[in-house]
């Protein structure tokens, strides 16, 4: 872990705040999932043990255009439950979004969300309502590794 200064403006005095940053594996060498246009892999480090329930799966992309932006999810999102039941892995994931796109049903997300100036709490509940259209691995490991992904 390498050594991490913020600065911090607190009554009108600039304080130094150091610690230590978990660090995260290179983006090329993470396993994702692409979810409709949008991309899901695990949660960044800085999130376990800080986060009540330790939410294991983020959205670090969403493609604009995509039918995840229209469902509303943005970068960022961490996924608390997928129709009701936690997730804790990206094959847990793409095993419900199967079953969702076989019987035609949008997965019932719900996400913690850091919220805006405007609100009073750090983060924010959303639930949105996912219709599964694409489903790719990408990353290491998956079949697709290999070749560009297609985001729909």
């Amino acid at each position: 872990d390498d050594e991490v200064v913020l600065r911090v403006l607190r009554t009108g005095r600039t304080v130094e705040v150091k610690g230590h940053w978990p660090v995260a594996a290179r983006v090329t060498e993470r396993r994702g999932l692409l979810l409709s246009g949008a991309l899901v892999a695990a949660a960044e480090p800085l999130t376990q043990g800080l986060i009540a329930g330790s939410p294991a799966l983020m959205v670090h992309h969403v493609s604009p255009g995509s039918e995840a932006e229209s469902a509303g999810l943005v970068d960022f999102d961490l996924i608390l439950s997928v129709d009701g039941a936690p997730v804790e892995s990206l094959d847990a994931l793409r095993d419900k979004a199967r079953m969702a796109e076989a019987t035609d049903q949008p997965l019932d997300l719900m996400l913690l969300r850091l919220s805006s100036e405007a609100h009073d709490q750090l983060f924010v509940h959303e639930r949105r309502l996912l219709p599964v259209q694409h489903t790719q691995p990408v990353g290491p490991g998956s079949s697709a590794a290999s070749r560009s992904p297609a985001v729909h």
